[in-house]
């Protein structure tokens, strides 16, 4: 996710699908732009999960080394979801607890976005017994959000839990619950729910954990004036738009780590030809914070304003974002032949790229496409791709074969300050 243009506080969709994969594929191209064109391919016939296979172990379709188990890496799971609609969809599985207790429950299922900021869960997938406290406003009733993206939002309550990521722990951390089954959160306001669709009726997980570069999927504007119309005080009587300080908006969990709060980084197997029928993945909190998690010899690229890049593509620049919440590769080609909506070159087909950062920086990237009708059946991950006139967004597939660093706004790390991305 990243900022649509003209608010800083909204937020644009970052999970992103291709029709009758994932619930979501419309990127963002870095701030509302971007998107796809036409109506996308299906994807290959769902197939059974598979089964889950430890950390450092290469799997027989994805290959490559992984970190080994430690207090800061979550395992990253890839199958077809929990509605079987899924596809190069990253999972985690976090502990949410009720806040000071020991009543805890595993949520699985859990999209991990490096482009977006906070976590929200579906009420659908909080067990009935984990019974969050709510937030409130000012005036004593109770907080919801509502969360603009380019392709829609999603409205629910802020709630407050516990929340482990592998062996890290935050207390008390504000998370949205989309689709609150609270009588107060039953409607959306008008507000909300105007510009498109419900996100939340179609997400292909039990919520979406936001790594990416921002603390505050708000922050101080939020805090003084209603005008972003991200937060509102419900009743019974209906919700209106409502300041709520910082340490009560959504935030992101690894800013309030106690350690390796500076950022993360995502590792995933390579994929070959034909897509993965098995695929392994780690998200590593922090940066330079353990002997797991250091740049090496990865290249910082600095973000501009609006967080994003440049890409160089055949000779033109297009902004750039990287985001995990897209399932494709959203790239403006029109030399490629296309299916449907999807690019379906006759073999494999590698692209040259270079990404560049205000900062001078710039790195040479090889990116793949192949058609979805040449994966194998059963497949959870392969290099899809479409294209879009006006931005770049590398979505999951730039990640395959990688470790890619995103480092928060301001966080001190080895390398300096974020925001930046670094591989």
């Amino acid at each position: 996710m990243a900022p649509v243009p003209g608010s800083s506080a909204a937020i644009c969709c970052g999970f992103a699908a291709v029709a009758g994969c994932t619930a979501f594929l419309v990127a963002c191209g870095g701030g509302g732009g971007g998107g796809q064109a036409g109506a996308p391919a299906a994807a290959p016939a769902p197939a059974p999960s598979p089964a889950p296979l430890a950390l450092g172990i290469p799997n027989a379709s994805g290959s490559g080394s992984l970190p080994a188990a430690a207090n800061n890496v979550l395992r990253v799971q890839f199958d077809r979801g929990v509605r079987g609609t899924a596809f190069n969809t990253p999972y985690v599985t976090i502990t949410v607890c009720i806040p000071g207790s020991n009543i805890c429950r595993d949520i699985d299922h859990v999209l991990v976005d490096t482009g977006s900021w906070g976590l929200r869960l579906l009420a659908g997938a909080i067990p009935t017994e984990l019974a969050l406290p709510a937030v409130r406003t000012g005036s004593g009733a109770a907080a919801g959000q509502c969360v603009q993206f380019a392709s829609g939002y999603t409205w629910g309550a802020v709630r407050t839990a516990d929340v482990r990521l592998s062996s890290q722990s935050i207390a008390d951390l504000p998370v949205q619950v989309i689709a609150d089954p609270d009588p107060a959160f039953v409607s959306a306001p008008a507000q909300c729910s105007s510009p498109g669709t419900d996100l939340g009726a179609r997400l292909d997980a039990n919520g979406v954990l936001g790594v990416g570069m921002l603390r505050y999927d708000c922050g101080p504007a939020c805090t003084t004036s209603t005008t972003p119309g991200i937060y509102f005080a419900c009743t019974a009587q209906g919700c209106t738009p409502a300041t709520l300080p910082l340490r009560q908006q959504v935030v992101n969990p690894v800013a309030m780590l106690a350690t390796h709060n500076n950022g993360a980084a995502l590792v995933v197997q390579q994929v070959p030809a034909g897509g993965a029928t098995t695929l392994e993945g780690a998200l590593v909190l922090g940066i330079g914070t353990s002997d797991n998690n250091q740049l090496g010899a990865a290249q910082v690229l600095a973000m501009d304003s609006r967080y994003q890049l440049t890409t160089l593509y055949k000779g033109r620049r297009y902004p750039t974002t990287i985001d995990t919440g897209a399932n494709a590769l959203f790239i403006p080609d029109g030399e490629l032949p296309v299916c449907g909506a999807l690019f379906c070159p006759p073999q494999r087909t590698t692209l040259q790229a270079q990404l560049q950062s205000p900062s001078g920086a710039q790195r040479d990237v090889t990116l793949a496409v192949e058609a979805l009708a040449t994966l194998a059946p059963g497949a959870v991950a392969g290099n899809l791709g479409q294209s879009d006139a006006a931005a770049v967004t590398l979505g999951l597939p730039f990640f395959f074969g990688r470790t890619v660093f995103v480092a928060l706004k301001d966080a001190a790390t080895p390398a300096g300050p974020g925001p930046y991305w670094a591989f």
